[in-house]
């Protein structure tokens, strides 16, 4: 029990944040994924949680350490595949991603969510916007991203308006471009609660190891 009070000291002191692992398997250009990433990062900014990316090797290497250890309870997992992929693994190839979540009653983090690239060009294209406007492209894909990381942090739902509204449609795609496709006050709470909650449980095993290392050093 003093070491969970201890966690949650530790994480009440510390800021919002979640560890993103990115792994782009659709080969979308570095440029547009960096934008991407981007957009994503403001949209959780703007409910109050840092980000910080690690873009993993595809196929991984030996050497991408930070990608290959054992995912921890305050990182994700988020794989940019094409429509084949999402069809070939058993996914909803229809959809623009999907968040793997845990059963009801899992005694378990939500970790692992895919966003299929080609699906979003699909989605463009449906609405008839310029398709080779980088900077249209790299804001659906980065709401997206963060649409799927909604998920994957306790929105189980869509709603009505904002980030986690589905399906998408002209207004969505003009207000991702122009930075206003958002999360909700609910879910802005609902969030940041499921992050405090994560780093509680990043912090616990830290703080018994402390503790141990403590006690062997006496």
């Amino acid at each position: 029990m003093f070491l969970v009070q201890m966690a949650a000291a530790a994480a009440i002191e510390s800021e919002l944040h979640v560890t993103i692992r990115l792994r782009n398997y659709a080969n979308v250009p570095r440029a547009t994924l960096m934008e991407s990433e981007r957009e994503a990062t403001l949209i959780f900014q703007e409910a109050g949680i840092s980000t910080d990316w690690h873009e993993c090797r595809v196929p991984p290497g030996h050497s991408d350490f930070s990608c290959e250890a054992p995912i921890g309870s305050a990182e994700l997992s988020i794989e940019v595949v094409s429509s084949q992929t999402m069809r070939i693994r058993g996914l909803q190839h229809e959809t623009l991603g999907v968040a793997i979540l845990p059963a009801e009653l899992a005694d378990a983090f939500a970790t692992q969510a895919f966003v299929c690239a080609s699906c979003v060009k699909d989605l463009v294209m449906a609405q008839g916007r310029d398709l080779e406007t980088k900077e249209l492209k790299s804001a659906i894909l980065g709401s997206v991203i963060a649409h799927e990381l909604g998920h994957l942090l306790g929105v189980r739902d869509h709603a009505a308006v904002g980030v986690m509204h589905m399906p998408w449609n002209k207004q969505e795609l003009t207000m991702a471009q122009q930075g206003r496709l958002l999360f909700t006050s609910d879910e802005k709470r609902a969030i940041q609660a499921q992050v405090r909650m994560r780093q509680i449980a990043e912090c616990a095993p830290r703080a018994s190891r402390e503790l141990l290392t403590s006690s062997l050093g006496q």
